[in-house]
């Protein structure tokens, strides 16, 4: 069952406080964004955080007697996300979005980059995304919003890793391997699989194999599905540690159980393929062995709508 986002009351005194803070905030984007825009390629990530757009998304403050003007368009439109009326679902967050609820952007996001009653579209996908990671802020005490912030972070960092062509954006490992450094220390698995993913391939950085192994290890942990997929492919092969179709198969048979079949279809076929080339006795052995993992880390709540 999906999360369902939910706003907590706030005062009009709060609410004062809150608007004189967001506009000094955004007062002083454009001085971020200089600094930014001078920074050089050796400085640090964390200098050029900003850098990885060229301006800060437009937000329209509401005005102090509408308090939470985007709540019912957020709450009908996640209603018609769960019922898969995603038309008007894409509808009611584009209306929250024009209010200004930068949340309205990772379920716009999601919509665009797996085709739900649009044509698939990254570069769109990419724009939402990168429109709500931008307000990431790492003090931001609203751990609900900031789960958000940092899937979409994540989301820009993968598209940063590889390139998108229909994105018009080119590979740039080193600007991903600095927005997943931001996002693991919010213990996010997605990021620790892409850090993963990173060492393995040496993209961006030098390759290294039992670091990217390390990450893996965090992410599968947290039984995601693809980190426990990969770390399946290493064992299988070889490529990390002494070769072992055991351990190689009981990654895969964890990676099922939170693979989504229709995202991840080819975790499925892998898995059917193994499984021909084993044992009984090496598939007992795999089985026992999954078990052991899944009952000392076992499948967590999901802490956002299912990660498509």
């Amino acid at each position: 069952m999906h999360a369902t986002l939910t706003y907590d009351r706030v005062s009009v005194g709060r609410w004062v406080q809150f608007t004189l803070i967001v506009a000094m905030a955004l007062c002083l984007a454009p001085v971020e964004r200089v600094l930014a825009q001078t920074t050089g390629e050796d400085e640090p990530f964390t200098l050029q955080f900003h850098s990885f757009v060229p301006a800060q998304p437009k937000t329209q403050l509401p005005a102090i007697g509408d308090i939470l003007p985007w709540r019912s368009d957020m709450r009908r439109g996640q209603i018609a996300y769960d019922n898969g009326d995603y038309g008007t679902a894409r509808q009611h967050f584009e209306t929250a979005l024009d209010k200004g609820n930068a949340l309205a952007g990772w379920w716009l996001g999601n919509i665009y980059r797996l085709g739900l009653s649009v044509r698939r579209n990254e570069r769109m996908a990419f724009k939402y995304y990168r429109e709500l990671a931008v307000t990431y802020d790492a003090e931001d005490p609203r751990r609900k919003r900031q789960q958000f912030v940092i899937d979409s972070l994540i989301r820009v960092a993968d598209v940063y890793r590889d390139g998108s062509r229909q994105a018009g954006i080119r590979p740039d490992p080193r600007r991903a391997y600095g927005i997943y450094n931001i996002a693991v220390e919010h213990k996010h698995p997605a990021a620790e699989y892409g850090l993963g993913v990173m060492f393995v391939r040496g993209l961006g950085v030098k390759r290294n194999i039992n670091r990217g192994a390390g990450w893996l290890m965090q992410a599968c942990k947290r039984r995601f599905a693809s980190a426990q997929a990969l770390m399946g492919e290493l064992r299988w092969t070889g490529a990390y540690g002494k070769q072992s179709r055991i351990d190689g198969l009981k990654w895969y048979l964890l990676a099922q159980q939170t693979a989504q079949p229709h995202r991840q279809p080819e975790i499925l076929d892998r898995l059917d393929q193994m499984l021909t080339e084993v044992s009984d006795a090496e598939r007992l052995e795999a089985e026992k062995r999954a078990a052991a993992w899944a009952k000392r880390f076992p499948i967590p709540r999901p802490l956002l709508p299912v990660r498509h």
